[in-house]
C-alpha cells in the first residue's frame, strides 16, 4: 500500500533542506509532494496560497 504525504520543509540552510529532500526520495512506497521555503516568512506564503493545508 502506498501512502501519500504533503510535506513542508522550512529551514534557513539551503543544504539541509537539500539533505533531507534526498533522504526523502530514497524511501519507497511513499507518495511525497515536498515544498519547501528558506523562511518562515515563506512558508506561511506557500500555506496561504492554499497548496497545503494546516490540520
Amino acid at each position: 500500500m502506498t501512502n501519500y504525504y504533503r510535506l513542508l520543509l522550512v529551514d534557513d540552510e539551503p543544504h539541509i533542506i537539500d539533505m533531507v529532500m534526498r533522504l526523502l526520495d530514497s524511501v519507497e512506497n511513499m507518495e511525497l509532494d515536498i515544498y519547501y521555503a528558506y523562511s518562515a516568512a515563506d512558508a506561511v506564503d506557500i500555506i496561504k496560497k492554499g497548496v497545503l493545508t494546516c490540520s
